[in-house]
């Protein structure tokens, strides 16, 4: 049995990074098990911005609704969870809310 993933990021110069992870997975969704978020790149200015705890709780949540909100032949094909692409050499401190984001099983991040 094959697992598929969704590898996504934003556009180098978009407005609306959370828009942009979910038109990816409004198009990857029902080819993959699960969808990676990658809020990690160093070359997209102000992607890192994302992995702090009030934007990523806003992004998650977000996203998580609109995935929710999608049709029902949408849910039943889609993804069932998504993964969080981090930076590797975040501060502790950072490290620690994100951590505190991602327990949170509303946003079905693993």
């Amino acid at each position: 049995v094959a697992i598929t993933a969704g590898n996504l990021g934003i556009n180098k110069t978009t407005n609306n990074p959370t828009n942009d992870y979910c038109i990816g997975i409004e198009k990857l969704g029902e080819f993959s098990d699960y969808i990676v978020i990658n809020v990690s790149s160093p070359n997209t200015p102000g992607l890192r911005d994302l992995q702090r705890k009030n934007q990523l709780e806003k992004m998650l949540r977000h996203i998580s609704r609109r995935v929710k909100n999608k049709n029902k032949a949408f849910q039943d094909t889609a993804c069932r969870a998504f993964l969080l692409k981090i930076s590797p050499d975040l501060t502790d401190e950072y490290l620690k809310e994100v951590i505190d984001v991602v327990m949170n099983p509303s946003f079905g991040v693993g």
